[in-house]
């Protein structure tokens, strides 16, 4: 039953999805940064991230938001029966806490979506559902690359959103419309019982950025409030934000992507690199496989979103064939 819902996800959620990976959201976003310098557009981006999502939110809030989106009540009730209901106490599932020290007693979890469950990811996609879909009722976002005012399905030729499951992000041209998305995630956030994550600006934040004479002008901050009071941290258009393994900033360089000392995309090559030198007296064959597997795999992943230069692609080869 869950499964035959997918079709009705807004199309901007990547994660849970099958066919999707996290690549997708990123090269939506990649593309908006690019386009705002080559257009010469204010550009707007609102980074959200739930913390400890799974455990926190309200089961009768995700009842009712399966509920819109179309499940039949008897597949809820077998649901309630499996879970408990968000104020049944006494009848919700039993859990036990696992440490080094052995299992602890079982007790009652009657909220949030179990982690580890099957279902759990199908449960949390359609309830983060309803936030894309009352973004999109209120926001248009950026114009898609090439769409200009006079194209006649302007109105469609936009993006204003990208999630990778609770992962999310906006793009938008006017400060209006990145306050109307906050305004409805600050209120979702008090609805469904979650927290927005906000831990050096590694979470949620915002920034802006003008684009002037083909210069970069860094915008205003706009003073979003959080529900637990502050506001949310604002970057500038130079700094980097690791969005979804990738960093990136406003002015759309990828020089800390590439030499970050911790999270780099040259240590990773190099980790793989120094794999394969570890293999212990391995056939060419087998060494060319364990290159393209390693070497390839991050290429794919990484060089989707990102640019490297001919110069430090190769550095990763001359490193490989040092081994080879």
């Amino acid at each position: 039953a869950y499964n035959r819902v997918t079709g009705r996800i807004i199309a901007a959620q990547a994660g849970w999805c099958a066919g999707m990976g996290h690549t997708d959201p990123c090269m939506s976003i990649s593309a908006a940064i690019s386009q705002a310098e080559r257009l010469q557009h204010d550009l707007w981006v609102l980074y959200i991230d739930l913390a400890t999502f799974f455990p926190r939110v309200r089961r009768d809030i995700v009842y009712a938001s399966e509920l819109l989106a179309g499940l039949p009540p008897s597949v809820l009730e077998m649901v309630a029966l499996i879970y408990g209901e968000h104020s049944d106490h006494e009848a919700a599932v039993k859990c036990r806490y696992e440490s080094a020290g052995g299992l602890g007693d079982a007790f009652e979890n009657w909220m949030g979506c179990l982690m580890g469950c099957v279902l759990s990811p199908d449960r949390c996609k359609i309830l983060l559902n309803s936030i894309l879909a009352a973004i999109n009722l209120v926001a248009r976002g950026v114009t898609l690359f090439g769409a200009s005012a006079a194209d006649r399905h302007r109105t469609w030729d936009r993006i204003a959103q990208a999630a990778f499951a609770d992962d999310w992000c906006g793009v938008f041209e006017t400060v209006g419309d990145l306050r109307a998305a906050w305004e409805l995630w600050a209120s979702w956030e008090l609805i469904t019982g979650s927290k927005l994550g906000v831990k050096n600006l590694l979470r949620t934040a915002v920034r802006g950025v003008r684009w002037l004479d083909g210069r970069a002008h860094e915008l205003a901050d706009p003073q979003l409030e959080l529900n637990g009071g502050g506001t949310v941290p604002f970057m500038g258009a130079t700094e980097y934000y690791k969005h979804l393994g990738t960093w990136k900033n406003l002015k759309g360089e990828w020089e800390v992507a590439w030499s970050h000392p911790k999270h780099g995309l040259k240590k990773k090559f190099m980790a793989a690199v120094a794999r394969c030198k570890s293999m212990r007296k391995p056939s060419r064959d087998a060494l060319v496989v364990v290159g393209n597997a390693l070497l390839g795999g991050l290429g794919g992943a990484y060089l989707q979103t990102m640019y490297i230069s001919r110069k430090q692609a190769d550095t990763i080869e001359s490193a490989y064939l040092r081994v080879f």
